[in-house]
């Protein structure tokens, strides 16, 4: 490293485990209750973290784009 100090985010994420967990979240859980996947239904999931969510989606169908810095 660059001598740069880790940010709160990087510190998070250092450790073993998943720090958000592996189940889907309340609203990931929603969203597939109300708009359950279909032909081709595609799904940004953005600042996704772990991937929790977008890999709940997935398994459910779901074309699934998901992005965090």
């Amino acid at each position: 490293m660059s001598g740069k100090s880790k940010t709160a985010y990087e510190e998070r994420y250092q450790g073993s485990g998943y720090y958000w967990g592996t189940q889907p979240s309340g609203f990931a859980l929603k969203v597939l209750q109300h708009m359950p996947a279909g032909k081709s239904t595609r799904l940004l999931d953005v600042g996704c973290g772990e991937g929790r969510n977008a890999v709940f989606f997935a398994r459910n169908g779901y074309d699934v784009t998901a992005f965090d810095i």
